[in-house]
């Protein structure tokens, strides 16, 4: 056996269970072989399997309304020279997000994730408001975040800045590293291990692309060059890839986000500011708004510096911006019925005539 199919081994067994061989077993009965999606593109797959990456197609009619993703677990029939896709595994967890653009949909970045690192730099990336944007979406699509926050080497006290982290983000493992000096970055490897499966997001620029290719031992992502202006690199990622590192975890590396936009319910917030959402079930009005009610357990718990002020007013500026999207989604689907209601009407109108 070599080396790859012995990586791939090592990464199908600890990322397969009892579970997943019984949904598999239908295809395994029709003589498909099980892969895993490491990149997606509209109508073409790059896939691993126990042969290695291979280019795989979709056949007609798979899951149109649920578009395959890096990270899916998919069927693949090898029995040609071209490899086609026909069927997929249920997701057990993804990381998503709101869409860009004016279009009002969910986009799933990549799925069967295990852990999403979060990567934000210490030199001008660190941004609050952003990384807890991150982990309501991390917490939303069942993904365990850790953060990791790149660049210490230009942080005067990484140390401090780490154990300042942890303690607001109230038990979400934070990480300081270097690529560049070393620092940090053989802690990581605790998430790192065969069959576990990593997201690497981060906004453009944060250093992702060269940790990529550190965990990869070779060059799979194009580093940007850095600009002298504000220290950052460019963004070189436009779609999500995978790769299988040499000790057997698979790792996908999502595009630089310049936003990232909420999709989730209220309890998805309530999730990821547990300790606001726990406060709040003592405030005397169940409507309550947190800012200055009679009674309010919150505001109660700030001022005993229990909660940062930072903290909370993101918690409820993520909650409006979750009522508009909620908004919005309602009446795209308005102006959706209306138009086939349209079309309904005038299909039968020439009909008729």
């Amino acid at each position: 056996m070599d080396r790859s199919a012995e990586v791939f081994e090592g990464a199908f067994l600890g990322a397969w269970d009892e579970a997943r061989g019984k949904e598999f077993a239908p295809f395994a009965a029709a003589g498909l072989e099980p892969g895993r999606v490491l990149e997606a593109g509209r109508n073409v797959f790059r896939v691993w399997t126990a042969a290695g990456a291979r280019t795989a197609y979709p056949a007609g009619g798979i899951r149109a309304a649920e578009p395959v993703v890096a990270g899916d677990w998919v069927a693949l029939d090898t029995a040609q020279t071209t490899a086609v896709v026909r069927g997929m595994l249920g997701r057990r967890s993804f990381f998503s997000r709101q869409a860009a653009g004016r279009e009002v949909r969910e986009q799933v970045l990549a799925a069967n994730i295990d852990f999403a690192l979060i990567l934000l730099g210490l030199d001008r990336d660190y941004n609050r408001k952003r990384l807890d944007r991150y982990l309501v979406q991390a917490r939303r699509g069942g993904v365990r975040p850790v953060v990791v926050l790149t660049k210490a080497d230009l942080c005067p006290d990484p140390v401090g800045f780490v154990a300042r982290t942890e303690y607001e983000l109230k038990g979400v493992a934070v990480h300081a590293i270097s690529v560049r000096s070393g620092y940090g970055v053989a802690d990581l490897g605790a998430w790192l291990r065969p069959g576990n499966s990593c997201l690497l997001t981060g906004s453009s620029g944060v250093g992702k692309s060269t940790l990529v290719n550190h965990l990869a031992g070779e060059e799979v992502a194009r580093t940007g060059a850095v600009r002298q202006s504000d220290g950052r690199g460019r963004a070189t990622t436009t779609s999500t890839r995978g790769f299988l590192t040499g000790g057997g975890a698979w790792v996908f590396d999502s595009p630089g986000l310049r936003e990232v936009q909420l999709w989730g319910s209220e309890e998805d917030i309530a999730d990821a500011f547990d300790d606001i959402a726990r406060l709040a079930r003592g405030c005397r009005y169940g409507d309550c708004g947190h800012r200055g009610e009679p009674g309010c357990a919150v505001r109660a718990a700030l001022e005993r510096g229990e909660v940062s002020a930072e903290r909370l007013l993101n918690y409820g500026k993520l909650r409006q911006e979750l009522g508009a999207t909620r908004e919005s989604v309602q009446r795209a689907r308005k102006k959706r019925s209306r138009a086939i209601a349209l079309l309904v009407r005038n299909h039968r109108k020439v009909s008729r005539e």
